[in-house]
């Protein structure tokens, strides 16, 4: 008797109530996280049940009935946990003697991947029995053996995944993760056809109550598949009828030992369990190597451990500079209000530093996906939260195809879009008004118009809040200091307008309405140019512009798709190092050496008014990472980890590279308030004094 410990802690599991057992497992057994705890249990002699019960740490309960001599083959399978949380089966051992020998092999984990299976599963199933239905399908087990399904009777709702569990690989690097997963068919009939070598025969197999644990392997470096280590079974009843009896005993002497000793259930999932078994993972291993294409990320992305991502400091991969110490903001200064005193208001705009935010409205992304598609992960919108139609074709298309829609149910599609995509997505943890209070002065907003309900939201990738709400919570900062010389930029990107183009003068229009003309600022002479040329500000103070009250500048950075007539500015605002597709930074020291060669190559005079994008983009093994954490059942949001690393190394570039002589006015981050000693807003606000 095996329990496996699935769960992200430690669990306690106790076995009471034992009922004519001559021998118990121990108990209580405290079972660390990627663990299992082994014993042996005995039935009594007849006459006489015997049992006992099995408490999980969460107060889940399994009661395991024994059968003794001699009836042997007649444990009982128990009751499933319904939340999906525990599984067990009791699988026949020693199938040659006449013994009744099992084992015991229990589960427990956090219940959050068995549904998502069964969402898949229920999605699909109608129609994979459609398709057999109406096709043959021919499994080739090796070069001489092969089988053709020519039939199917199934009734989706007798097939269960009755738990499944997911955990790094105990002692081993965390690029390798273990899934055991138990499913269970109430029952099933198949007809077929069998070549084995050069003899040829049919079948007819029913199965009643089989039941199946298997764990597989997860290679998160992708430079192997995944595969099945280990398979166990029972069986409840079986019905084996056809030439392909006759077939499999004249080539296969061990079959016909098992024919020949009586081939029970028990002795048919004992001699699977044992002596068939390395066989049997042989064949399911080569079908998924066959129908699972690997992905070939990079090789510099796909060598990296992911236990060994430890974004070190950039520093050291620079010459010695002199070190200009950092400065903060004067004790007492009100973030809020830090650009309204005489010091700030009177600085040129070339020479004065603002924080700012990516991606500034994802702290409230939603389990909707925008209508603004990204081409690297175009699967997402291929992915439909109802069941494939049963028409005849085969649903499932592995590696998805652009065009094919990919079939998951409702419950694998919100927790995909509602807890993974958004744990990848999500950039900024505090709203709109927070990081104005914070210091924040310049914002990254995404925005769109949804033709589903046609108002406009911020994006990435995920549908975010309202762009409305957005700028009710700027209008709510500007009435709370209508007297300040606060300047905020507002860069508008990735947009839509540029297919929808009614939808501009719309967006410029709900602008108008939030923010009074008092406190939008524009250059008299931008209002229809294509392109205002935001590098002249920088000769400007900052009282040149605000003139004694807060300001909001609206800058749209897509002029080149479609152009505003008023109110929000044509222009490329603040320029930045190029960062060309697929080459986004992914550790600190790519980050370091990309937004310092920008700072070492850019010219103050032809571009005075410079940006440093402080942000990672994770790569492929982070993300799939991150989404495997989720179904362990911990909340882990994969940009805030990088974006702590980042922040951390923040003041020493910045102190590398001149500190507050150094020539760029925008730092923009990821998660502001997380990495850094003092907050970002802090260290970007005191360069300025």
């Amino acid at each position: 008797m095996t329990v496996f410990n699935d769960c992200p802690q430690h669990i306690t599991v106790i076995i009471d109530n034992n009922d004519n057992m001559s021998e118990d497992f121990a108990s209580p057994s405290i079972i660390a996280s990627g663990g299992n705890a082994s014993g042996c249990v005995d039935a009594s002699t007849w006459p006489g049940q015997s049992s006992f019960d099995m408490s999980f740490h969460s107060g889940d309960k399994m009661h395991i009935l024994l059968g003794q001599s001699p009836l042997y083959a007649t444990c009982t399978i128990p009751e499933y946990l319904p939340n999906g949380k525990g599984g067990v089966v009791l699988a026949p051992g020693r199938p040659s003697q006449t013994g009744g020998d099992y084992n015991f092999w229990f589960f427990n984990g956090p219940g959050v991947l068995t549904p998502l299976i069964n969402s898949v599963m229920q999605a699909n199933l109608p129609a994979i029995i459609k398709y057999i239905s109406s096709n043959s399908i021919n499994v080739k087990i090796s070069e001489t053996n092969s089988l053709t399904i020519k039939g199917l009777q199934l009734d989706p709702a007798s097939v269960q995944c009755t738990y499944a569990g997911i955990l790094p690989k105990s002692g081993g690097s965390s690029n390798l993760w273990n899934v055991n997963m138990v499913f269970r068919l109430r029952e099933g009939y198949l007809v077929g056809t069998e070549t084995i070598s050069d003899q040829t025969g049919s079948f007819n197999l029913s199965v009643t109550d089989l039941v199946v644990y298997i764990q597989a392997q997860i290679d998160l470096t992708f430079h192997t598949k995944p595969h099945v280590t280990a398979l166990q079974c029972s069986l409840g009843d079986y019905h084996l009828s056809g030439t392909i009896i006759d077939v499999l005993e004249a080539l296969f002497p061990l079959i016909e030992n098992l024919f020949s000793i009586g081939a029970t259930p028990f002795r048919v999932a004992g001699f699977i369990n044992t002596i068939f078994n390395a066989s049997v993972i042989s064949v399911i291993n080569s079908f998924i190597s066959k129908v699972v294409e690997t992905p070939h990320p990079k090789t510099k992305y796909a060598s990296s451990l992911i236990h060994s991502l430890r974004f070190g400091s950039s520093v050291l991969a620079y010459p010695r500079r002199k070190v200009v110490k950092l400065s903060r903001p004067p004790l007492g200064t009100d973030l809020s209000i830090w650009m309204s005193t005489p010091q700030i208001q009177a600085r040129r705009m070339g020479r004065l530093k603002l924080p700012g935010t990516h991606s500034s409205a994802t702290y409230g992304l939603t389990a909707v996906l925008s209508q603004i598609v990204y081409p690297h992960v175009q699967f997402l919108w291929n992915m439909s939260a109802h069941a494939s139609p049963a028409n005849g074709n085969w649903p499932i298309c592995i590696p998805p195809e652009r065009k094919n829609p990919l079939y998951i149910g409702p419950i694998c599609h919100n927790f995909i879009l509602g807890r993974a995509v958004n744990a990848i997505s999500r950039t900024q943890g505090r709203n709109i008004l927070e990081q104005l209070q914070s210091g924040i002065r310049h914002f990254d907003f995404r925005v769109y118009y949804d033709t589903r309900d046609g108002h406009f939201y911020t994006q990435h990738i995920l549908r975010g809040p309202l762009f409305s709400d957005v700028l009710a919570q700027i209008r709510f900062f500007i009435n709370a200091h209508p007297g300040s010389g606060e300047l905020i930029f507002a860069a508008i990107s990735h947009t839509n307008f540029g297919h929808h183009p009614a939808q501009a003068p719309r967006f410029a229009q709900l602008v108008n309405s939030y923010i009074a003309p008092e406190y939008l600022y524009y250059e008299p002479d931008s209002f229809g140019q294509p392109s205002f040329d935001f590098q002249i500000l920088s000769e400007a103070t900052v009282a040149d512009i605000t003139q004694g009250a807060p300001k909001v500048m609206f800058m749209n950075l897509d002029w080149r798709v479609y152009a505003f007539a008023d109110v929000i500015t044509n222009t490329d605002g603040y320029a930045g190092a190029p960062i060309r597709p697929g080459d986004e930074p992914r550790t600190v020291d790519d980050l370091s050496a990309q937004q310092g060669l920008g700072l070492r190559c850019h010219h103050p005079d032809s571009a005075p008014l410079w940006s440093v994008d402080w942000v990672l983009t994770p790569d492929l093994p982070t993300v799939v990472q991150t989404v495997l954490i989720h179904l362990t059942g911990v909340q882990k949001w994969a940009l805030q980890d990088m974006a702590a690393q980042a922040n951390a190394s923040l003041a020493g570039f910045l102190n590398l590279h001149g500190g507050a002589n150094a020539r760029f006015n925008v730092v923009s981050v990821d998660w502001l308030e997380y990495g850094a000693e003092k907050s970002v807003s802090e260290l970007v606000i005191g360069m300025n004094h």
